[in-house]
């Protein structure tokens, strides 16, 4: 009896196992992708077009998986016999799943009301967010003044908004926008020539950010920023007395690089000018001085160079020099020279007393020769004269001295004194007129004329009256 029972059940089950395999032969299933890319951390689906195509009886039919993967439409559909369905459905696979990036085949089954379950499986890529955009820059040109930065979408998926922030040593900002499949995105920044004066060549790194839907992928990336050499030299000159050239020269590149400036001056104006910086070297070319400078900048780093050129030396020198020239040719055509000093006498009355002495020098054979010297109407003559030679005449209206010298060979000398005293005292400055000598040369009468004396303050001299 318990065979009979096992060979029922034997028979039952091959039954059943016929009538799934006959069922699964009715259905032909043709598949296409349209996106099987799957970002890891967003609820995003992979999504294929399916074509089923009924050899059965009529039937009723849904799709569904048991691993973990949702898949919609989640209604059940009718195909007639004979007929085909085409579906675009959507898997979305669980958090567990998507743990691991890469491709994922999952087991999904169609089921027949009539034809029973037919499995077939799908393929999906997992990839996680931040390997589904190529975020960069492109070489920067220090010349053009313009940075260029690139997203680029590696995948067939769409994405409505985007927000992107991009940081680096040349800029810093942020931009909202859509990206398409496999479609890219550039962004021109212009950069301020300041923020990147003092930056020198080579890579940078630039660190950006991309937000989709909630989620952050940080990236970092390199910038390069292309060799330049340039030095820029400026030269500013000005005044005329004093002559001042400003030379300063800038590394306006991104490399150090070496400055060398060259001063020229001839043997006369080297004289007179003078630097702020001493010269590196210096070389001496026929009737020209060649000046040099050189020092190495870093990039954004400038070099002066002051000289100044004082033509107010010469000047002075050539016009002490014409002064002079013209005192010593007046000097020469001076017959006779006449030279008048003054000092104080100290007196018993503690009178204002003054000695007055002229000093008569030939140098050349003079005739007829006359002194005359006025005293001041607040002096006195005093009656004894010190010198041999007294005066010819005293007028006493216009108190006037006269000598009569008569003739002077060359190189002789003559000194004449006299003595002037006051009862008022003299306060501060006090000043004698000068003395007067005409004489005769060649013919010709010629007359010259002393110093100014003058004498301050209280007595200092020793002699008593």
């Amino acid at each position: 009896m318990l065979g009979k029972k096992v060979s029922l059940c034997s028979v039952f089950f091959l039954l059943v196992l016929a009538l799934s395999l006959v069922s699964a032969s009715d259905l032909t299933i043709t598949k296409s992708v349209v996106n099987d890319i799957v970002i890891s951390e967003v609820n995003q689906p992979a999504v294929f077009n399916i074509t089923i195509t009924n050899h059965g009886s009529d039937d009723s039919f849904s799709i569904y998986s048991l691993v973990g993967v949702d898949i919609t439409p989640t209604n059940s559909f009718s195909i007639p016999s004979g007929a085909s369905k085409n579906l675009l459905i959507k898997a979305f696979p669980g958090v567990n799943l998507k743990r691991d990036t890469g491709p994922l085949v999952f087991v999904y089954k169609i089921k027949g009301v009539s034809a029973g379950i037919t499995e077939d499986t799908l393929s999906i890529n997992v990839v996680k967010l931040s390997d589904a955009f190529d975020v960069g820059a492109y070489t920067i040109d220090p010349e053009s003044g313009v940075a260029t930065i690139y997203v680029k979408n590696k995948y067939n998926l769409d994405y409505d908004k985007i927000h992107a922030s991009f940081s680096s040593a040349f800029f810093s900002f942020s931009e909202d926008f859509s990206l398409a499949s496999h479609a890219s995105k550039e962004f021109r920044v212009s950069l301020e020539k300041e923020d990147i004066a003092s930056l020198t060549a080579g890579k940078y790194l630039m660190s950006s950010k991309i937000i989709v839907n909630g989620i952050t992928a940080s990236y970092d990336s390199d910038i390069s920023f292309s060799e330049k050499k340039l030095i820029n030299s400026d030269i500013e000159s000005f005044g005329l007395a004093i002559h001042k050239t400003v030379i300063t020269d800038i590394n306006e590149g991104n490399l150090p690089a070496v400055s060398n400036i060259l001063v020229k001056k001839n043997i006369i104006s080297r004289l007179f000018t003078t630097f702020s910086v001493e010269p590196s070297d210096v070389k001496r070319e026929g009737s020209s001085v060649n000046y040099y400078w050189q020092r190495e900048l870093r990039p954004s780093e400038s070099f002066t160079v002051k000289v100044t050129t004082n033509w107010l030396y010469p000047l002075i020198i050539i016009l002490v020099a014409v002064v002079l020239g013209f005192f010593f040719s007046l000097y020469r055509r001076t017959h006779l020279l006449i030279t008048k000093r003054v000092n104080f006498i100290r007196t018993k009355g503690g009178e204002f007393a003054l000695r007055v002495s002229l000093h008569i020098t030939a140098k050349a054979n003079v005739d007829r020769i006359k002194v005359y010297d006025r005293i001041p109407a607040v002096a006195k003559l005093y009656d004894r004269y010190e010198s041999s030679i007294s005066p010819e005449k005293f007028d006493p209206m216009t108190r006037r001295l006269t000598w009569n010298l008569g003739a002077l060979d060359s190189g002789e000398q003559r000194v004449l004194s006299y003595i002037i005293y006051s009862k008022v005292g003299v306060v501060g400055k006090f000043e004698l007129p000068r003395a007067t000598v005409v004489y005769e040369n060649d013919g010709k009468i010629i007359e010259s004329q002393s110093n100014r004396a003058f004498i301050l303050a209280e007595p200092k001299g020793n002699d008593e009256l």
